[in-house]
C-alpha cells in the first residue's frame, strides 16, 4: 500500500473507502479467495492520467455488500458464487473487492462495510 500510495503521488487519507483489490477469476473458480492480484485506489473521473491508472471494466456485475472486512470474504465469495451458478451466470474476469467502511472510519467493527463485485456474462 506505501509502495502503491508513493508511485501515486498521494496521500494514504485519500485511501479511505476508495481502496480495492482484485481477486484473479481462476482464484475465484478453485474457491481461494484469499489470494489478491492487484490493489487499487479509486480517483476522480478528472484524475485519469498517468501510468498506473486503469479504467475497470464496465459490464454486468453480480455485486453482494456485507458487514465485515477482508477477513469475513471468503462465505461472500462462496455465497456470490453460488447465486451465479444458480442463476445460468458465468464468472468472466476477476472480482473486485472494495472496503467502503473499516477501521478508518468506525471504531465500531460492526459498522465495517465491504462490497464484492464478480463479473459475469448471462
Amino acid at each position: 500500500m506505501r509502495r502503491l500510495e508513493s508511485q501515486s503521488n498521494r496521500s494514504s487519507s485519500i485511501f479511505i473507502g476508495g481502496v480495492g483489490l482484485t481477486v484473479s477469476m481462476n482464484d475465484l473458480l478453485i474457491n481461494n479467495f484469499n489470494q489478491y492480484n492487484s490493489i487499487f485506489i479509486l480517483t476522480e473521473e478528472d484524475d485519469t492520467q498517468g501510468p498506473l491508472v486503469e479504467t475497470l471494466p464496465e459490464g454486468k456485475y453480480a455485486c453482494i455488500f456485507y458487514n465485515g472486512n477482508h477477513s469475513e470474504s471468503p462465505e461472500h465469495y462462496r455465497s456470490l458464487l453460488t447465486f451465479i451458478r444458480d442463476n445460468g451466470f458465468e464468472v468472466c474476469g476477476d472480482s473486485i473487492e472494495r472496503t467502503i467502511i473499516d477501521h478508518y472510519i468506525s471504531r465500531s467493527k460492526e459498522d465495517y462495510l465491504t462490497e464484492i463485485q464478480i463479473p459475469i456474462k448471462c
